[in-house]
């Protein structure tokens, strides 16, 4: 997605993402090809780690290992508008006694307490990656001169504080941080008080990296 925009805009990504969107993000950033298409990133919810999560529906998708199930059907995300997801989460909530009526359109089971790469197995891992075991995205590649500005709750079920805090401490650069103590995981995208509490804050990180980024193409110009 990242590199069809900068390709076709020819310039660099103003980058928001939520939940899965943090995930997807935080493994890109590592890949210093992806970065160079980056002008700055916002997250909201930030997710890598999930050693703390108290999600009712997480913690009943690792017990039923619903990663694997989903693996063995060739089902390689959640899409609520096929029958079959339908049937998988239904089951979940079932065999959970779980209420899913707030249930998130998506969710990434992180069993072993580390942030890997997808787990195929041990021999789709050999396949994959030349090892039976997925390798950790190390959050200190990411460059500490890509500018990020973080929002997280501290009602977030799955983006738990102590989670957002060891992720934190894995990158080398010091993302604007954003702490909302009355915030779940839904409201960063749901609350009627998001663009004071957040939003506004965020617009005004990317116009700052805007002017930073104008000012540096500006001088680059004049040493044509």
């Amino acid at each position: 997605m990242i590199e069809f925009i900068y390709s076709v805009t020819k310039s660099k990504v103003f980058y928001v993402g939520h939940s899965q969107g943090t995930i997807m993000a935080f493994a890109a950033f590592t890949q210093p090809e992806v970065v160079n298409m980056v002008a700055a990133a916002a997250l909201l919810s930030p997710i890598s780690y999930l050693n703390h999560f108290t999600s009712s529906f997480g913690h009943a998708a690792v017990d039923l290992h619903l990663d694997q199930i989903m693996n063995s059907m060739g089902l390689h995300q959640i899409n609520f508008r096929s029958s079959i997801a339908v049937q998988l989460v239904d089951y979940v909530c079932a065999s959970g006694g779980i209420n899913c009526s707030d249930l998130l359109t998506s969710i990434t089971v992180i069993r072993k307490g580390t942030f890997a790469k997808f787990d195929y197995g041990p021999w789709g891992n050999l396949k994959h990656y030349g090892s039976l075991n997925p390798m950790d995205y190390d959050l200190s590649q990411i460059p500490e001169s890509l500018p990020l500005w973080m929002a997280y709750g501290g009602k977030d079920a799955l983006g738990d504080v102590l989670d957002v805090n060891h992720t934190l401490s894995q990158l080398n650069s010091k993302p604007v941080l954003v702490y909302l103590d009355s915030y779940a995981h839904l409201d960063f995208i749901l609350s009627v008080q998001a663009k004071a509490d957040l939003y506004d804050s965020m617009v005004d990180f990317f116009k700052s990296q805007s002017r930073e980024l104008f000012e540096e193409f500006e001088h680059k110009e004049s040493e044509i």
